[in-house]
């Protein structure tokens, strides 16, 4: 033990307090898994991993490997959890979004959400019910009626979106 133990020790149990609070809040506000979170918790369990394997390269007391490889083993679970898309438990209409939408940040950054449509695609010819919803602003009436609200401002009001007045 040093002298940095203790106040490693409780800064690390404030951490964990504040993470149990942030997740909950974040829970209960969001349609996607906490990127804070996630990046935190990956990032100190890299760290923890190396840490432990100090500890047990050095031999140190069971009782400490033990506590520190349990609090490796939790923190290794709460990211898996955290990372898990909310989309089974979401309400009318949060529900109905895309896994892209809902998913977490490892699911978006390797593409992972889409893995169901390529096994689709893979036993038989795709339809657009195989595909996800598409988001809202992305449709293309509300894209339209933009584009000619922006049009109709335009310096040259005898013209018209897609077709020429008179």
């Amino acid at each position: 033990m040093t002298r940095a133990t203790l106040p490693s020790s409780a800064l690390s149990f404030a951490a964990a307090i504040a993470i149990l609070l942030l997740s909950g809040l974040e829970d209960s506000r969001a349609v996607r898994p906490s990127l804070i979170i996630s990046i935190y918790l990956l990032s100190t369990l890299i760290f923890d991993a190396v840490q432990a394997r100090t500890l047990y390269l050095r031999h140190d007391d069971p009782g400490i490997l033990g506590l520190f490889t349990t609090s490796v083993a939790v923190k290794a679970i709460l990211l898996i959890l955290e990372s898990r898309s909310k989309r089974r438990y979401l309400r009318a209409p949060y529900n109905a979004y895309s896994p892209e939408t809902t998913g977490g940040i490892f699911n978006r950054s390797v593409f992972w959400w889409i893995n169901p449509i390529l096994a689709t695609g893979f036993r038989r010819l795709l339809t657009l019910d195989d595909l996800f919803q598409t988001d809202a602003s992305l449709l293309t009436e509300p894209l339209r009626n933009r584009m000619q609200k922006s049009w109709d401002r335009c310096e040259y009001p005898h013209l018209s979106f897609g077709r020429i007045s008179s």
